[in-house]
């Protein structure tokens, strides 16, 4: 998973995105922290689809919320807005 977070113009995202949603519980923890690492738009728009969701996984919604707050340091906008994000979702849960 590692290696799909680092493929070139994103060409590994859609794979990580499919193992987030549909792998056993540890496939899909271990690609909710790569998808964050990636630096992908498509990445953190799916991040914020797994935390969004109420009837996820708390074990993954955490991953996710642990990704979005850890990724890559060159998308440091995308993480403040994530950061914005995640603090406006606790406000309202």
């Amino acid at each position: 998973m590692a290696a799909l977070s680092t493929l070139e113009d994103g060409a590994g995202v859609p794979a990580l995105i499919d193992l987030a949603r549909s792998g056993t519980s540890g496939t899909r923890a271990s690609a909710v922290f790569w998808l964050g690492q990636s630096g992908d738009p498509r990445a953190f728009a799916a991040l914020h689809s797994v935390i969004e969701n109420g009837k996820e996984d708390e074990r993954i919604r955490a991953h996710a919320i642990f990704s979005l707050a850890n990724g890559d340091d060159t998308q440091r906008v995308n993480t403040l807005i994530s950061a914005a994000f995640i603090r406006d979702l606790r406000a309202t849960n």
